[in-house]
């Protein structure tokens, strides 16, 4: 029969997130582009229409560089930023 934790574990266990915690909010960092280095993209267009999974829906970009795409992805429940694999022309999509 295991023995009940004792009060060492417990503050054991409290330190570790005390240091977690403190090791997170020192260390988070403000990345700032200035306004002249910034660029707007705009999520419109049509879908494209090739087999995809989770019965998701995307776009593609013009931002590309053979064989990687940068696309809006979403499933009904979540969007995303995505880079994609393959060419345009591809008859399925996986991520």
């Amino acid at each position: 029969m295991a023995s009940p934790p004792s009060s060492l574990h417990y503050s054991l266990l409290f330190f570790s997130f005390v240091v977690l915690f403190s090791v997170a909010t020192l260390y988070t960092v403000d990345a700032t582009v200035p306004a002249p280095a910034q660029f707007k993209l705009v999520n419109s267009g049509d879908f494209d229409m090739h087999v995809s999974e989770y019965d998701a829906n995307y776009r593609l970009l013009n931002l590309f560089s053979d064989p990687f795409v940068l696309c809006f992805y979403n499933t009904p429940n979540a969007f995303t930023l995505a880079v994609r694999m393959g060419l345009n022309l591809s008859t399925s999509l996986y991520w």
